[in-house]
This record gives structure tokens, C-alpha cells and sequence, in this order.
């Protein structure tokens, strides 16, 4: 393992924590992933993110291979499409916020523009959010 693969898994831990403290992700919902010189690291299936340990972080190889770590989450495909079509994500912090998932289930969203322009700030940082359809994480053909 390199250095900047333990240092990595190291950072990745410690966000994970982070965005599980400040309620971002609860129970064991929401992934993380993040670029390495020989692959991805990615957050391993049922850990809750604020229990992450670095050398648990299941790992993949550039064909998309599990070589090591636990079992990787189910929504590897979304973040390998994410790798594959923007290739200079460095990483992919995919969340089930309580507050996004109540956003999803509204039924009068525009979907074209989902996330109301509160705020100036929303307007200038975040611009216009596409809201994706639903579908089944297990399906890995992914159109982004």
C-alpha cells in the first residue's frame, strides 16, 4: 500500500465521521469513494460512515476489481460512472441526508431545477440541481 493510499484511507475515515456527526448521513445509508493512484477506494456496505476504519475501506482496481477491504457497497456503479465521465473527480461523496431525502419526495418539484433559490448564496454556488429519477441501485447501467 502506498503512502498516499493509507493517507487517503485515513482522510476518507475522518470525513466520514465528520459528515455522520453533523447528521448527513444517518444509520448506514450514504457512501464514500475517492481516487488512488492504482484504483478507488470506496466505503465498505452496512457500516454506518461514522464508524469507518481505514483499513476496512474496500479498494478496486482500475477494471473496477474488489481487491481488498470489505465488501464495497452496492452503489459502486454510480460512482464508477461519475469516475468514467468526469475523469477529473477526485471523489464522490454520495449522501442520504434527512433533509435531501425529504426534498426527493416532494411532489411538486421542478425537475429540471429541484432546489429552490433560498438564497443568493444557492444561486451563485450551487446553481441549478437536475433531480434524477428513481431507480433500483442494483441496476448497473447508469445514464448521467
Amino acid at each position: 500500500m502506498t503512502s498516499n493510499e493509507q493517507q487517503t484511507r485515513e482522510e476518507m475515515a475522518q470525513l466520514c465521521a465528520s459528515l455522520f456527526e453533523r447528521g448527513f448521513s444517518v444509520g448506514t445509508a450514504g457512501n464514500v469513494s475517492a481516487r488512488v493512484d492504482d484504483g478507488l477506494l470506496m466505503t465498505p456496505t452496512n457500516i454506518r460512515l461514522g464508524d469507518i476504519e481505514p483499513d476496512r475501506i474496500a479498494k478496486l482496481d482500475r477494471e473496477g476489481q474488489h481487491v481488498s477491504g470489505d465488501r464495497l457497497s452496492k452503489e459502486v456503479f454510480l460512482h464508477q460512472a461519475l469516475y468514467d465521465t468526469r475523469p477529473q473527480t477526485g471523489a464522490v461523496v454520495h449522501l442520504h441526508s434527512t433533509w435531501a431525502t425529504a426534498l426527493s419526495c416532494l411532489a411538486d418539484l421542478d425537475d429540471e431545477d429541484c432546489i429552490p433559490p433560498i438564497t443568493p448564496y444557492v444561486v451563485m454556488r450551487v446553481g441549478t440541481v437536475k433531480r434524477c429519477p428513481t431507480s433500483n441501485p442494483a441496476i448497473q447501467s447508469l445514464v448521467i
